[in-house]
């Protein structure tokens, strides 16, 4: 059993009942390599941040930096990372191509199968994927990515709206590997929208 526990303001690191001595200010969620017996956080220390892994932090050091997560065949490591104003994906100690502004948390990692490497993200006033370093159309509103079984093929929906404020005609176009296939144009809606959809555009 592996946790961190806050004593004061510090964090302390705990395996199976033993406290290490070693304070830390900011540490991440801890992430187990599949079938391996390596462990991995992130950690940030008066805005400079770090990956851990066997209690060694390796790579770059940024101003920011997510949790980290391992690949499902235990083989890859990757986390996001800002530095400045921008974030990117760090794989194996090396950024990937690909930046974003502001990236979705909870829209990130390994797919199945071929275990591809992606990340969500908004790219000045849309949104995007990259899917292994590569960045996908943008719209004002995208799906989550789903990818095939074998993870050789991804696709997903995104949506851009024309018109006022009060009445739009919006456009939704669906993509595969990188490529749209086609567009639709749907009802209008009321008000303002923009963003990267919970859940996949229907």
């Amino acid at each position: 059993m592996i946790f961190f526990g806050k004593r004061s303001s510090e964090w302390y690191f705990v395996d199976d009942g033993k406290e290490d001595s070693k304070a830390r200010s900011s540490p991440t969620s801890v992430t187990f390599q599949p079938d391996g017996s390596s462990i991995a956080y992130s950690e940030c220390r008066e805005k400079k941040c770090r990956l851990v892994v066997d209690g060694s932090e390796i790579g770059a050091e940024y101003n920011d930096i997510s949790y980290p997560k391992y690949s499902p065949d235990g083989k890859h490591l990757a986390f996001l990372a800002r530095r400045s104003k921008k974030w990117v994906a760090v794989m194996d100690g090396k950024e990937l191509p690909g930046e974003v502004d502001e990236p979705g948390f909870a829209s990130w990692g390994f797919s199945r199968g071929a275990g591809r490497f992606f990340m969500s993200g908004r790219m000045k006033s849309t949104f995007i994927h990259v899917i292994d370093g590569t960045p996908t159309p943008g719209f004002e509103i995208i799906s989550q990515i789903a990818f095939s079984r074998d993870g050789n093929h991804y696709a997903y929906g995104g949506a851009d709206s024309k018109g006022g404020f009060k009445k739009q005609k919006i456009f939704g176009t669906i993509v595969k590997d990188g490529q749209p296939l086609a567009t639709y144009e749907g009802k209008d809606m009321a008000g303002s929208w923009s963003g990267l959809a919970a859940a996949p555009l229907r």
